[in-house]
């Protein structure tokens, strides 16, 4: 219980409360250099979302395009074979049921 006492009269000490302060305080200097890290990987990482995203729509709209493509040599080989009378099978099960 003594011990208590003379621990909790060091923390109400003046004393303590200063070398409490100025244990805890950080230099101006090195708060600055620890903003501009932070600032930069802030920056680093905002930069390469954006670098991701950009690829991810690049690709999306490669895709499309391949996609948009194929679907009008399709329609134009359609049309050349309706033109002849014929047809063009899409699934195996269509050719399977021919034979």
């Amino acid at each position: 219980m003594h011990l208590f006492l003379i621990v909790f009269h060091c923390i109400e000490s003046p004393q303590f409360n200063m070398n409490f302060l100025l244990f805890f305080q950080i230099d101006p200097e090195e708060e600055r250099r620890i903003l501009a890290k932070e600032k930069a990987a802030s920056a680093e990482y905002l930069n390469n979302t954006l670098k991701r995203d950009t690829l991810i729509l690049k690709k999306r709209d490669l895709t499309r395009r391949k996609m948009q493509e194929m679907e009008k040599k399709k329609n134009i080989i359609n049309q050349l074979l309706a033109a002849e009378g014929l047809e063009l099978l899409d699934t195996d099960e269509d050719v399977d049921s021919l034979l």
